[in-house]
């Protein structure tokens, strides 16, 4: 299941973009109104969530009145298999980004802080990100998962 969410991910960002330091931009639409959240910018935790069918806002967080009825919270159900995405992704960076073994070594931060760490860092671009979603993924699919 992780290989198929890190996948869908890097779609989703290959299609709607990436958006630097948030977890989701609000974008308006040729009528002015705003885009269903799933059409919207997001950070690869915000692409994963989008992949499990929900919208990139964590359960836990407030949810935005733009969006209310375009797309599923991240429900109680789906938080399994998002974090279990979240957790490989983050386990496969030091693979591509050197700060991320130190961080996990010494237990620094959870997985969705070195995420956002290694994808908010100055200069990441789209293309890298997605290329290191889809690499994460073929690592999760040689490992059955």
């Amino acid at each position: 299941m992780n290989s198929v969410l890190l996948d869908a991910g890097a779609d989703v960002i290959a299609r709607n973009g990436f958006a630097p330091g948030d977890y989701y931009t609000e974008k308006r639409g040729g009528d002015g109104g705003y885009l269903p959240m799933n059409q919207c910018p997001v950070c690869p935790r915000g692409a994963i969530a989008i992949a499990a069918g929900c919208g990139p806002v964590d359960f836990a967080q407030g949810w935005h009145e733009n969006w209310k009825d375009t797309v599923p919270r991240l429900s109680e159900a789906a938080a399994p298999a998002v974090r279990a995405a979240e957790q490989a992704l983050a386990a496969f960076l030091p693979e591509r980004w050197e700060p991320a073994a130190g961080l996990i070594e010494r237990q620094a931060v959870d997985c969705s802080r070195i995420i956002e760490r290694w994808a908010d860092e100055e200069g990441r671009t789209q293309d890298q990100i997605v290329e290191t979603m889809r690499a994460a993924a073929e690592h999760e699919r040689g490992q059955g998962r």
